[in-house]
């Protein structure tokens, strides 16, 4: 849910339920549900990351998949933080530290299945793949309406 003032609530809470305004504000349009899914566009040169964004402005998701080890792929930093989550695989995470400060260089940490890392805002990262059938990660990341483009290259 993105952040808001505005919250209705409909039930599963002792908390005031209001269930008419609630219907009032949802939006009834039938679809397939084929007709839902979003399809990935390409967003670097290699061919191995696709990104998903769908039609509002708090969230983009890259879908990044390495086939074996020692395969790579370097994202570019986003304006605001992400969260990468592995799903398959082992790797290893490479983000680079902020230039101009003191301990400048690059962090370097073991990405399991399961892990879940936090990006910091302006820090570009890399996996590469260390396990023979390699590694997927997902990259959930916030950007401005008018930097949808921002990982193209």
């Amino acid at each position: 849910m993105a952040a808001s003032d505005n919250v209705v609530r409909a039930g599963l809470t002792p908390k005031f339920k209001d269930v008419e305004v609630l219907t009032e504000m949802l939006t009834y349009q039938s679809k397939a549900g084929s007709d839902q899914l979003l399809s990935g566009v390409l967003c670097t040169p290699t061919g191995h990351s696709l990104m998903y964004d769908p039609p509002i402005d708090e969230f983009s998701i890259i879908l990044t998949t390495l086939d074996h080890a020692k395969e790579k792929e370097r994202l570019r930093a986003a304006e605001g933080p992400s969260v990468v989550i592995v799903t398959k695989g082992h790797g290893v995470l490479r983000a680079e530290k902020n230039s101009g400060s003191e301990d400048e260089g690059v962090v370097e940490v073991v990405a399991n299945e399961g892990n879940v890392f936090f990006v910091g805002a302006n820090t570009p990262f890399s996996i590469e793949a260390s396990s023979d059938d390699g590694v997927t990660i997902y990259t959930a990341f916030s950007v401005k309406p008018d930097k949808k483009d921002h990982f193209h290259h």
